[in-house]
């Protein structure tokens, strides 16, 4: 178990095409086993079952993809982001591309504070709402004891714009939360439930507080 002065990197990277079928937990297992062939120092965790130091905050549901999605890593000896950029990419399948590597003081903790996606409808879509018509938009959710809870869309939606068959928001993070981009859709009345065409959702970025 590692000891000392710890190295924290976050680690930007994309995942796309048929890697948009894998579960968040398959593609931790992905960078584990990537970061473990690479020969990249990482810092484990104490305790009976150590675990490698690498944090996913914000993971991707299935059938999405992301272009600058994070993680973040702790090492045990520094190296130059260049060098961990060059050897974690090097044991990445195809569908997963590192797109960036920044070392950061070891005590600053990253946090979420956007997310910003492009929606790709399955055909054109006709939207005419008002900024305060769409921000008063309710979302229901299904708490887990079974009881329903109303969300208001304008809660978390900062920027939205449309186009005949892509709609992009910017999502906003209050601690912890926010909403689905389906969730968002059948409020507007464009993904109902059992619609047989999945649209494609893509994450164009995850934005963290400086």
């Amino acid at each position: 178990m590692a000891a000392g002065v710890r190295h924290r990197y976050r680690v930007w990277f994309s995942k796309t095409g048929p890697l948009r079928f894998i579960s968040h937990h398959d593609l931790m297992r992905v960078f584990q086993r990537a970061v473990r062939r690479a020969g990249i120092p990482v810092r484990f965790s104490q305790g009976f079952n150590p675990r490698p130091r690498i944090s996913y905050l914000a993971p991707l549901p299935v059938y999405h993809e992301g272009l600058r999605e994070l993680l973040v890593i702790d090492l045990q000896e520094p190296l130059p982001p260049s060098q961990l950029q060059t050897q974690l990419a090097a044991q990445l399948p195809p569908g997963l591309e590192i797109v960036g590597v920044e070392e950061i003081p070891a005590n600053k903790r990253t946090r979420v504070s956007h997310f910003l996606y492009a929606l790709h409808l399955p055909s054109p879509a006709q939207i005419d709402l008002s900024r305060a018509s769409l921000d008063d938009l309710l979302i229901q959710r299904e708490r887990k004891d079974g009881t329903a809870q109303s969300i208001r869309v304008g809660d978390y939606l900062r920027d939205i714009s449309f186009q005949p068959d892509t709609i992009r928001i910017k999502l906003e993070v209050t601690e912890g939360r926010t909403i689905r981009p389906e969730e968002l859709l059948r409020a507007l009345n464009i993904f109902p439930h059992g619609t047989p065409e999945y649209p494609r959702i893509v994450r164009d970025a995850v934005e963290v507080e400086d």
